[in-house]
């Protein structure tokens, strides 16, 4: 049985054999525009997404695990305005195909592959997202495992894809076109293979991305802080909440809305063939495969430019690589410790301020935004030449992101405890009495 590929698959034009209708020239305006538009901003969305997660590797307290997997889908949405995008535009446009015959197996291959390594990756996205938020306390998926995961997406997406270097291939046709389509013998192969695809690229991960951000937003949804109420925390908890249920909730209908059109466009004509190929039809299938290939570029919206993360590594990257005052080394962050009317009165017995450089540690503070710029790690203070110890002191200079009231509990000469008034700031790594032997641990 010889079929075109458009007949079960998104990603090919419609076959039109002798009966040929031709285009007007403003919808040929209008379809240039539309896919012009399309290939341009998925190309700069997902090539700004895997820019900034590259480079972002090298900045603390990532989870690069996440990111591999968002890279990986920018590199297959990538492929898809690359091959999927130009070649079948191309091909609606003209009515026929003007490249080499050669390309016909080799372009429905690589479509075939980039549409399928997008399905899998959001699907394991899923997945990975359900797993953390359900089972916290066991142990994450690792980087060395994500590459894992990421080269068996791709190795089983070649091996789906592959199927149409043997039955795909550029024939003449009727009236002297040139048509790429598949050319099956066995008709029972062709429908098992193009239900296989329909599972694998559409149903599968839209009822696994369903199901997991269903699960996970009822949990986030359900979870609430430890401890004392508090107004204000709790508010901001909430909105919180609601910010990430509303991505997830728009992930599912994205990826369900775009390419729902063109999937049900393919089991309508191909349940009715018989009622022929007319200029209305074409038309809608113009606008469902265009609808379908949007979100290659919707993707890099939600995942990453709604993403807290990803904004705060955009910030760094431009501010740190275009300005040229990108230095790679481990995020430290100056610590002042300012002294109070103490040093007045015992100022006999301390030398002038002093900064130390602290070789020793090594850990990186945690933070909500690296947007401030970097710096090396010091401590200036004044030291007390009598018992090597820093003086009282009444508030503590922190970095932007840690800007939060402090006090001391002691005053003794001997030692300083310092309290950090802010739930979120984890105090046994930024202050510890291991490696800042003039403060004690909290």
């Amino acid at each position: 049985m010889e079929t075109t590929v458009a007949n079960r698959f998104p990603n090919n034009s419609i076959k039109n054999g002798s009966d040929q209708i031709p285009w007007t020239f403003n919808e040929k305006v209008m379809i240039i525009i539309s896919y012009s538009t399309s290939i341009s901003l998925s190309l700069f969305g997902n090539v700004v997404v895997i820019i900034v997660f590259w480079l972002g590797t090298c900045r603390p307290n990532r989870n690069n695990e996440v990111r591999q997997f968002l890279t990986n889908l920018a590199v297959s949405d990538l492929l898809i305005s690359l091959f999927c995008v130009p070649f079948t535009f191309t091909y609606i446009l003209l009515w026929d195909w003007p490249f080499p015959y050669l390309f016909c197996p080799v372009v429905l291959s690589i479509q075939l592959l980039a549409v399928t390594a997008s399905s899998i990756t959001n699907m394991v996205i899923g997945l990975d997202r359900f797993w953390v938020v359900i089972y916290p306390m066991k142990s994450r998926i690792t980087r060395k495992r994500s590459g894992l995961v990421i080269g068996c997406i791709w190795v089983s997406s070649i091996l789906f894809s592959s199927v149409q270097c043997f039955v795909s291939r550029a024939s003449i046709r009727e009236g002297g076109y040139t048509e790429c389509s598949e050319n099956w013998n066995n008709n029972n192969l062709q429908i098992s293979y193009t239900i296989s695809i329909l599972l694998i690229t559409y149903f599968l991960p839209l009822i696994v991305l369903t199901v997991t951000y269903t699960i996970v937003g009822i949990k986030l949804w359900k979870r609430s802080l430890p401890g004392e109420a508090d107004e204000i925390r709790d508010a901001k908890h909430m909105k919180s909440k609601v910010k990430v249920i509303k991505m997830l909730s728009i992930i599912v209908i994205c990826f369900g809305l775009c390419w729902l059109p063109l999937h049900l466009f393919f089991v309508v004509t191909h349940v009715n063939q018989s009622q022929g190929y007319t200029k209305n039809l074409n038309i809608a299938y113009v606008v469902c495969h265009w609808i379908a290939m949007s979100n290659s570029f919707v993707n890099p919206v939600v995942y990453s430019f709604m993403n807290d993360s990803f904004k705060s590594d955009f910030r760094w990257l431009v501010y740190h690589k275009c300005c040229g005052l990108c230095q790679r080394q481990s995020w430290s962050r100056k610590i002042n410790f300012n002294t109070t009317s103490a040093r007045n009165s015992v100022s006999n017995n301390f030398s002038p301020a002093l900064t130390i450089q602290n070789r020793k540690y090594n850990d990186k503070f945690p933070s909500r935004d690296h947007s401030s710029p970097e710096r090396s790690k010091e401590i200036q203070f004044l030291f007390n030449k009598d018992n090597n110890e820093c003086v009282n002191h009444n508030s503590i200079d922190l970095p932007r992101e840690f800007q939060v009231k402090s006090k001391p509990l002691s005053t003794n000469m001997n030692k300083i405890k310092i309290l950090i008034l802010d739930a979120e700031v984890e105090k046994n790594r930024i202050f510890t009495n291991q490696n800042y032997q003039i403060i004690t641990q909290l």
